[in-house]
């Protein structure tokens, strides 16, 4: 969709964005808006790997957690999650798991336990109170380069309370490293790395299309492979049954994912210039919370035409819609877009003169006040 020379200026739009914000630095933070759940016993394991989407076999106590999600019964999304072993063995000899989620579904996490506890042998507790989840990341923790940096980093959080309970960011190249301390820890990292708020953090996977929480995506709608779980390893196809496993399987199979999650940039000015684009930690845009709908601004004038497509039996022609913003940061956002659409406006973002660019509509949200917000997709840089 995107020819050689396109990739290229979106790879460097990319680090641009990311460098001139300082978010390449070392840096780390402490996730206040993340919940933590025990789940231990001797059929924790085997429980669990009927829950998730990924192989729960992977996690071995002393290395490092797991992403995967917990899905309805129909393939929708329930949470995202990071699984972790407990890496110590209590006085009764129980080894267990600690799953990571969003905060505020806590207790929807509780409840899908407990419904399919049945007989298993395992205890399920909230642990939020008990510890702490750190993320360090920059261009020292590049595995690529030094390995022996962010190894260093685990050994140093060891505490004798806990084992360091830790995991690789595996869901795209340099996301850096997950740390869960005993609540009264800070973590311990070299002089050279700052701390930083969180919305650094937000901004940073933002703005490479990672989701995290039920901010980036809608509970019962969203689908696993249009999160990109597929890309960011948070599925194994070659897993036995699971909770939602038929349609997301079929989906892999069929190769029907015509929509993904990427990141979008926010404008007021509907004359977007994608080589410009920067980001603006000022700006006010009174987006609202909730998703909501992409639009073609169709109307600005007779060169700009949205896309149409005619209804099977009838004469009424309709536009489908392009995509469905999720959440936003500042002027970043994130939205699942239809890839041909996402296609054809960075061809034509990144080619003005091109006759093509003066006959694709601008995209548009509304926000709080009914205002239009412009935008435009961006393909993350590891995609490409």
């Amino acid at each position: 969709m995107l020819g050689d020379k396109q990739k290229l200026v979106l790879r460097e739009l990319s680090q641009r964005l990311l460098s001139s914000n300082n978010l390449l630095n070392g840096s780390y933070t402490r996730l206040a808006t993340r919940g933590l759940v025990q789940v231990s016993g001797p059929d924790s394991e085997n429980f669990l790997q009927g829950l998730t989407t990924n192989q729960m076999t992977k996690i071995k106590p002393g290395l490092s957690g797991l992403y995967q999600t917990f899905l309805y019964p129909n393939g929708r999304v329930m949470l995202d999650s990071y699984i972790y072993p407990k890496n110590e063995t209590s006085e009764s000899g129980k080894s267990g798991f600690i799953i990571e989620v969003d905060g505020r579904l806590v207790n929807t996490l509780l409840l899908l336990l407990r419904v399919h506890k049945l007989r298993a042998k395992i205890e399920i507790q909230d642990v939020t109170e008990e510890y702490s989840t750190f993320v360090v990341w920059g261009n020292p923790l590049n595995i690529s380069q030094d390995g022996r940096v962010l190894y260093d980093i685990i050994k140093s959080n060891k505490t004798t309370s806990s084992s360091c309970i830790w995991a690789i960011d595996s869901r795209t190249p340099s996301l850096g490293l997950r740390l869960i301390l005993d609540k009264s820890k800070e973590v311990a990292l070299p002089e050279s790395y700052q701390k930083v708020g969180q919305n650094d953090y937000d901004l940073y996977r933002m703005l490479m299309g990672i989701p995290e929480g039920s901010n980036d995506f809608t509970q019962r709608v969203s689908l696993p492979l249009e999160l990109n779980l597929d890309i960011m390893k948070g599925v194994d196809f070659m897993k036995g049954c699971y909770v939602g496993q038929e349609l997301t399987i079929r989906t892999h199979h069929r190769g029907m994912i015509r929509k993904r999650l990427m990141p979008v940039i926010f404008s007021k000015d509907s004359n977007l210039n994608m080589l410009e684009f920067k980001v603006d930690n000022k700006i006010e845009l009174n987006l609202p919370a909730e998703p909501c709908a992409v639009d073609y601004l169709s109307n600005v004038s007779d060169n700009y035409k949205a896309p149409v497509s005619e209804s099977e039996g009838t004469k009424v022609r309709r536009t489908r819609q392009p995509g469905r913003v999720s959440s936003s940061l500042y002027n970043v956002g994130l939205a699942v877009m239809r890839l041909d659409v996402a296609a054809n406006y960075q061809n034509a973002l990144l080619n003005k003169d091109d006759d093509s660019a003066k006959s694709l509509s601008p995209l548009y949200v509304k926000n709080n006040s009914q205002e239009n917000i412009y935008l435009a997709p961006l393909f993350p840089y590891w995609w490409l």
